[in-house]
């Protein structure tokens, strides 16, 4: 990093290093960006955590509905059965 590269000894101490404040703020500007990427992505996971949740409960719920399909399918025909069987019975009694 070309900021790293650029800082000067202070003085007597060797281990103290002076930072230009343009470069120092550049470093802060850099760092909240990557704050608010980490946040972002953050965010993007914990949205891809709820979309696999929905997918799940859709597939649950496809399933559902389809056993619902078809029992109301099963109890049409059972219906059906019962209105001719009652419509005979109907016809035999009043004849």
């Amino acid at each position: 990093m070309v900021v790293l590269d650029n800082l000067k000894s202070k003085g007597f101490v060797n281990s103290e290093l002076v930072l230009k404040v343009v470069d120092r703020d550049k470093m802060i500007a850099f760092i909240h960006l990557v704050d608010r990427t980490i946040a972002e992505y953050q965010s993007v996971a914990e949205l891809a955590t709820t979309l696999k949740e929905v997918e799940t409960e859709l597939l649950n719920n496809r399933d559902r509905l389809k056993l619902l399909e078809e029992n109301n399918d099963d109890l049409s025909l059972k219906v059906d059965n019962l209105k001719k069987i009652l419509s005979k019975k109907m016809k035999k009694y009043l004849n």
